[in-house]
This record gives structure tokens, C-alpha cells and sequence, in this order.
């Protein structure tokens, strides 16, 4: 298996999510009940269980569906509706879900999982073998155009009885057990489906999983969620109700107006100041979400070949400055591109790098460049060079648009004669795949387990791949290649040093820094726990847990 989802694995297509295309609210949205029930507003009941919680989200359902979610909300509904073989643990564990056990061959190329014998589907259907050969069958599906499909493009799947399954992987992956986290779909109501309706069709408006909660009813506004009664393990709480608001100030404003139990997805600074209010609380969930600058290193681009030059590009920025100012603090500097919350950080590898504008000037000098009236000179060159750094536009993502615009002042005060271009996530998308940039700043999800391989192995530059840069580097191949691969808790450590410490003195991408994802709650919400997050919907991974203190 050459490429993964958690780390981009197809990043012309992850990266429109990561932009913010996906935030779309559909014109039109079912209205008609999913289920028999529904919970109603908070105290509209006569009698029974007490209110639910309510949390509030930016931005709209559109497909509710693990393979074809769009927008965060479809995220965070898919991660309380469907379940996967396995579910997250604390750190950087795996637990059972609908796998009761699972085991590796020693090469690490075949994986077995034991389903539950108890597994049901939420209308009461048993969950099978049959159903994992039928989701892996979608994303392997050559229609499939999700960013999820090149996680399972070399490998294979077979029945072996009608509750344990096996996977064979072409390459052997010692994370694997990271893709057995995406939610199957149900094949007695999807059988015949083809994968190029599933994104609209009726059962992504209406889903049936296998998780702990039941949708009951959705629309354009909100969205009602009760027990389902398939978890092994019940939640505590009685139900959930997500709040859609397209506007983050009114999402605000129902916060404070005592209306909601937690509000996601707000900009940092809103998020602090809000979560100042008295009786609430900041919920601070570091990330593997990955802003650095990406540079083009084909050969048509000489001039930041050398990494001494893009080392003193990176040495002329004030990533504290970017965190301070644009992540209002909940951020940490990105050194390298594992994160700093990762179980494979190696604090010693990646050693910070200072901001320093008249070092770089220094290692400029001392690479060839030379500094005119009117800008830096590269070697043998007799004008400035000239280049745009490109980026979201802020429509789409206000963070990273904002980001671009301090990087390039900064640039800018350091006598480089760059421009900011903020483009709509479809064309950044275009001009990324086809190598038409000299820099960019993007996102990038690593993910838990951080496999760089499809960020930068010199393959993925050409069989469309996630290498951006262009990077051809043999000797990080081997790196990359080493860190992957099964083996000891140590021994994979020891790798991940090795080439967190190649990427240091080598960086195909200037690093910034690491975002926070942030949650505001009232003090009477109990059981969350802070950990690394791969996507704010990871943030339920133990929702199971979650009440409310009152009894509300």
C-alpha cells in the first residue's frame, strides 16, 4: 500500500476538504424523520428522559456517509452514526468495535479481524463479513473519487466466514489498524448502489449505521441523534442534538444566550473569548492538522533547490508571531512534519529553528544570493527573484488566508518580492496538481499514526501521487520507507528520528506550525478528554463517556 488517508493520501482531494470547499449548505434538505422518533427541542417532552445535549457546529450536513462526507458537520455525524472495525483508544491506541480481535501476520502484510457475533446494524440486521468485502469493494471501486480510495488501492479482501474477514496489503504497513477505522456501510440496503450515486443518493440523507447513536430527524438547522442500543458499551447521555449555523456569530450568540451545551468550530479568538464567559470552559485538542508552505523542487525550479536557501526562507519567519496572532496561542511550532503531540515526535530530531532574519540574510550571502535595491537575487540571476505564494482564498479558509498574508509581509520585510494569491480551493487544487506554483501554503492532516511516505517518497511525484513538491530525494525514500514498516514500538521510533532529523536539514515544506482544534463547553458537560485529533470529529472518540453533571 503505497498511499493513506491519514496522512493526505490523495491530497488534491483531502485538500478540498481541508480548504473549506466542502462548507456548501444544500439548497434543499430532508425534513422527513430518519427514524421513528425524535427527541424533540430540549424540553419538549412531556415525560421521560431528561433534556439532551446540544452542541452547536459551523457549517450544514450534505452527505452523511463515511466515504462521501463533505463537510464537517456530515464528519461529525458519520463518527457518531456508523462505526468501524476498530475504534480510537487513549493515546495512541486501537480498541474493539465492531471487531472483537484482530491479528498480524509478522510481516505485517495480512491482517484478520473477528467480528462481533453481537454486531448489529441500527435496524437490527446483523453486521457480517459480507459488509466489510462490500465497503472495501466501494472504495477500491475505480469510481470512487473520495479521498479515502487511495488508502485501499494495494489492498485486497476476502471473506474467510461470515463473522472474520482478512486483508492482505501489497506493501506491508505497520499502521494499519488507522484505515480500519472508517465506517462500513450496511450492503443489505446499498447492494446494487453504484459508488457515483452514493454521494447524493437517499441513504446518505437518510443513514442507517452500526454506531452508538441513531439520527432521527436532520435538517438545513439541526439534527437529533438517540441511543441506538448496537454499542457494545451504552452512552450516558440520552440523546444529542447538533445545531448547524452557517454564520460563526450566531453560533456564538446561542452560546452565550444559554442555549447550547458546546460550541465547535469557531474561529481561535472567538473560541478564548467565548469560553471566558463564567460557567464554561476551553476544550484545547492539539492537532495533526500541518500548515507549512510548500515549495516546488522540480527541476524547473532551481532556485530553492538548495536546502540551505529554503532553511533561511523558513529562519526569515516569526512562526510564534503566526500562532500569537492567528491561532490566538492554541497552536504549537511545527518543526518537522510529525507533530509535537505525536507518539513518534522525537523532540531531539526535530530541533527548533529560531526566527533569525539576519542568520538567513547570512546563509543567503553565503548560498550565492545576492540583496539589491528592489530585492534578493539568486545566483547568477539579473533580476530579483519574483515569485506568489499562493493559498486558499479567505472565503474558504480564513486561517490559512490569513497565515499567507503574514508569511508574505514577513518575506516581504525580509526584501524578497513575493505575492499573495489567494485562489477558491478548486483552482488551488488544479494549479497544486500540475506543478504550476513556486510556493503555496496548504494544509496537510498527518494524521495519528504519521505516515509520510505519500507526502513525499519520490514515487508520489509521478503516479499521482501526494509528493506536491516534487521532492526526488533516494536517501529520504529509504527513511520514509524504514518509518513505515512493522516493527517495534523502539525500533519505529528510532526511524521517525532518523527522518524527522532528514526533514529538519532537508524541508521540501517550510514548517509553521500545528493548529489546536478548540471546543467551548459549559462546566456541566463531563467526560470529554483531551487528545491528539486527526479531524474535529475524532473529538467523540470517547462521547460514550460524556453526561451532563445536573442531569439535564
Amino acid at each position: 500500500m503505497t498511499q493513506r488517508d491519514r496522512a493526505v493520501i490523495a491530497i488534491l482531494s483531502a485538500l478540498i476538504v481541508v480548504l473549506g470547499l466542502a462548507l456548501a449548505i444544500p439548497t434543499t434538505a430532508p425534513g422527513a424523520p430518519v427514524g421513528a422518533v425524535s427527541p424533540g427541542p430540549s424540553g419538549s417532552a412531556a415525560a421521560g428522559p431528561p433534556p439532551i445535549y446540544r452542541e452547536g457546529v459551523v457549517g450544514s450536513p450534505s452527505s452523511i456517509n463515511p466515504l462521501t462526507a463533505r463537510t464537517q458537520a456530515d464528519r461529525d455525524l458519520s463518527r457518531l452514526i456508523f462505526s468501524g472495525l476498530v475504534a480510537r483508544g487513549t493515546g495512541a491506541t486501537y480498541v474493539p468495535d465492531l471487531a472483537a480481535s484482530w491479528t498480524v501476520d509478522p510481516t505485517g502484510r495480512t491482517w484478520t479481524f473477528m467480528l462481533r457475533p453481537n454486531a448489529r446494524w441500527q435496524d437490527g440486521q446483523p453486521v457480517t463479513a459480507d459488509d466489510v468485502v462490500f465497503t472495501v469493494g466501494l472504495l477500491k471501486d475505480p469510481a470512487y473519487r473520495g479521498p479515502l480510495a487511495n488508502s485501499w488501492r494495494e489492498v485486497s479482501v476476502a471473506k474467510i466466514d461470515p463473522l472474520t474477514v482478512q486483508f492482505t496489503l501489497e506493501t506491508p504497513l505497520a499502521g494499519f489498524l488507522e484505515n480500519a477505522l472508517i465506517g462500513l456501510l450496511p450492503e443489505h440496503l446499498l447492494a446494487g448502489t453504484p459508488v457515483t450515486e452514493l454521494a447524493n443518493g437517499s441513504f446518505s440523507s437518510q443513514p442507517l449505521g452500526s454506531g452508538a447513536f441513531r439520527l432521527v430527524h436532520w435538517d438545513s438547522t439541526s439534527a437529533d441523534l438517540v441511543p441506538a442500543g448496537t454499542a457494545a458499551t451504552a452512552p450516558a447521555l440520552p440523546g444529542i442534538e447538533l445545531e448547524f449555523f452557517a454564520d460563526p456569530g450566531a453560533l456564538a450568540d446561542a452560546y452565550r444566550a444559554g442555549s447550547l451545551d458546546a460550541a465547535a468550530g469557531l474561529a481561535p479568538a472567538d473560541a478564548v473569548a467565548l469560553a471566558g464567559l463564567p460557567g464554561s470552559r476551553l476544550l484545547t485538542y492539539p492537532t495533526t492538522t500541518f500548515t507549512s508552505v510548500a515549495l516546488n523542487l522540480r527541476p524547473g525550479h532551481p532556485e530553492l533547490a538548495p536546502p540551505a536557501v529554503r532553511r533561511a526562507l523558513l529562519q526569515a519567519l516569526d512562526r510564534l508571531a503566526m500562532i500569537a496572532n492567528i491561532l490566538a496561542g492554541s497552536g504549537s511550532q511545527a518543526d518537522s512534519p510529525v507533530p509535537p503531540s505525536s507518539w513518534a515526535f522525537d523532540p531531539a530530531a526535530s530541533a527548533p529553528l529560531a526566527s533569525n532574519p539576519i542568520a538567513a540574510a547570512k546563509v543567503l550571502i553565503a548560498a550565492g544570493w545576492k540583496k539589491g535595491a528592489s530585492g534578493w537575487l539568486a545566483p547568477k540571476a539579473k533580476t530579483p527573484f519574483t515569485f506568489d505564494l499562493l493559498s486558499p482564498d479567505q472565503a474558504s479558509n480564513p486561517i490559512a488566508w490569513a497565515t499567507a498574508e503574514l508569511v508574505t509581509s514577513q518575506w516581504r520585510s525580509f526584501g524578497l518580492k513575493v505575492s499573495h494569491v489567494g485562489l477558491a480551493p478548486t483552482d488551488l487544487v488544479a494549479r497544486l496538481g500540475a506543478g504550476t506554483f513556486e510556493a503555496a501554503l496548504v494544509d496537510v492532516s498527518i494524521g495519528i499514526d504519521p505516515d509520510l511516505y505519500p507526502l513525499f517518497a519520490s514515487s508520489q511525484a509521478i503516479t499521482g501521487g501526494a509528493n506536491l513538491t516534487g521532492i526526488q530525494d533516494a536517501t529520504l525514500d529509504a527513511l520514509l520507507v524504514a518509518a513505515r514498516s512493522p516493527g517495534t514500538d523502539a525500533a519505529r521510533r528510532t526511524s521517525y528520528a532518523k527522518l524527522q532529523a532528514a526533514l529538519v536539514a532537508n524541508p521540501p515544506m517550510l514548517p509553521l506550525f500545528f493548529q489546536d482544534d478548540l471546543v467551548v463547553v459549559d462546566s456541566r458537560v463531563q467526560g470529554p478528554t483531551v487528545r491528539s485529533l486527526g479531524d474535529l470529529s475524532d473529538r467523540y472518540w470517547d462521547v460514550l463517556t460524556w453526561r451532563l453533571a445536573d442531569g439535564r
